[in-house]
């Protein structure tokens, strides 16, 4: 158990945490044959990392102690879906993407 500012500490650490780790992160986006259409090259653990992260940002909103950080949250983890989704959208004739967006 931990105290309301322990818990609120832990939770900006962990949000913090993740987007440095996106930091580095660089998605290499490919033609697919001679569709016109690409595709999003990603590594097996950066793929692991997303999907950690998603659960991990979800049960922060489930958190008590989420209130001052709602918000932050719930950006995060929209930036984190828009991510997921982007990476099995990967038939759009326009696919381009900044890892700074997730960064941020």
């Amino acid at each position: 158990m931990c105290t309301r500012i322990e818990c609120a500490t832990a939770v900006t650490q962990a949000l913090d945490k993740m987007a440095q780790e996106w930091a580095p992160i660089n998605f290499e986006v490919m033609p697919y044959k001679s569709t016109g259409t690409f595709i999003i090259k990603i590594s097996d653990e950066v793929s692991q990392m997303l999907d950690d992260h998603i659960v991990m940002t979800q049960s922060m909103s489930f958190s008590p102690y989420k209130k001052p950080f709602e918000e932050r949250i719930s950006k995060w983890e929209s930036q984190l879906h828009t991510t997921q989704v982007r990476r099995l959208n990967t038939t759009h004739p326009s696919v381009s993407f900044d890892t700074n967006y997730i960064s941020k």
